[in-house]
């Protein structure tokens, strides 16, 4: 997979949009390091299936059991322009805000070269089926979850 917008803060990658209407995007949200931007800690990158101390270590520190990893960028896996997917974050962070969670932002970097990688937020302290229910409201594919001593894990938000 070489081209296309992918969503769950995953890539995209600018060029051959006709190669993004064939392109798997759950497999590229596999080879994805989902980072997050702490104040004290520096950036911890979350990977589907790897165990994370430092993002154990968060949960912990905030008395948390669950978290996700969000983005509005490129909702159904289509390339949008700078300008909409930074509307569309501002728009996630604020409904975050608003709902006062705990987050942290960060990219969605992927594993293949040229790509670029897409602005997210780490919620802590979120259920599952709330944060499932945000990656839908902003046409998300999936999004990243887990609890505290699980392993992260990719999870659909269509039905």
């Amino acid at each position: 997979m070489r081209a296309g917008a992918i969503g769950v803060a995953g890539c995209a990658a600018a060029g051959d949009e006709a190669a993004n209407e064939t392109a798997d995007p759950m497999e590229a949200f596999l080879r994805t390091a989902y980072t997050a931007h702490l104040p004290r800690e520096g950036t911890i990158a979350i990977r589907v299936g790897q165990a994370n101390a430092a993002l154990e270590a968060l949960l912990a520190a905030h008395g948390a059991d669950g978290w996700a990893y969000i983005t509005a960028w490129n909702p159904g896996a289509r390339l949008l322009s700078a300008v909409e997917n930074a509307k569309r974050h501002r728009a996630l962070v604020d409904l975050l805000q608003r709902m006062g969670r705990t987050f942290f932002e960060g990219e969605g970097v992927p594993d293949e070269p040229g790509w670029e990688p897409e602005r997210s937020v780490l919620v802590i302290g979120i259920a599952e089926d709330e944060a499932r229910a945000i990656g839908r409201r902003f046409g998300q594919l999936a999004i990243v979850c887990g609890r505290r001593g699980q392993l992260p894990r990719l999870l659909a938000c269509t039905d």
